[in-house]
């Protein structure tokens, strides 16, 4: 598997009309969102899907997408600066956790894919972090296993109402075979 980076494509003005769009009318699909500005749905997705849900506080529900109104610092990805240059290298993952206060580091931590997450757990700033983040992070991993073990099923998870349903007729059976018993 090899792994990409996020290379911005667009000028600035266009990312900051496309969440403008996103927050005036929410719910809108990408290519809705493609159509109305005129741009190269490809673009737009790689902006949405990087970008748009690290920084910019753009999340997707059912292929819509939503603006949180919550603005998150992008993680920096990994460089190696020479040695006395004086530039200071990009923090890690933890790093940059430990850095926010404990809400803002769980939003973080909800919108990490999973190699970011598992380099987390590599890193030596990890056993610093507070036990609630260390939880989170772990997870934020098993739910993305779970979405990727669902997605390799094919099955979709259930809905809400249905899984209420099911447990409504449940209890209805327990209860008519108590009522049997007796």
């Amino acid at each position: 598997m090899t792994s990409r980076t996020y290379r911005a494509t667009l000028p600035e003005l266009t990312r900051v009309q496309i969440c403008r769009l996103i927050r005036d009318r929410p719910g809108l699909k990408s290519r809705e969102i493609a159509s109305r500005l005129g741009l190269n749905r490809r673009e737009l997705n790689r902006f949405l899907w990087y970008e748009g849900k690290v920084s910019r506080g753009l999340y997707v529900r059912n292929w819509r997408w939503y603006d949180s109104g919550e603005r998150q610092p992008p993680i920096p990805p990994a460089v190696r600066i020479p040695a006395g240059t004086g530039i200071t290298a990009p923090r890690t993952v933890c790093g940059v956790l430990s850095g926010m206060n404990e809400l803002e580091a769980i939003r973080q931590i909800r919108r990490l894919d999973m190699v970011a997450i598992e380099k987390a757990f590599s890193e030596e700033e990890y056993s610093s972090l507070p036990d609630v983040l260390k939880i989170e992070l772990v997870q934020r991993l098993e739910q993305l296993k779970n979405e990727a073990l669902a997605g390799s099923r094919g099955s979709a998870p259930l809905h809400p109402l249905v899984g209420f349903g099911l447990l409504v007729v449940g209890v209805a059976i327990l209860t008519r075979l108590l009522l049997l018993s007796k």
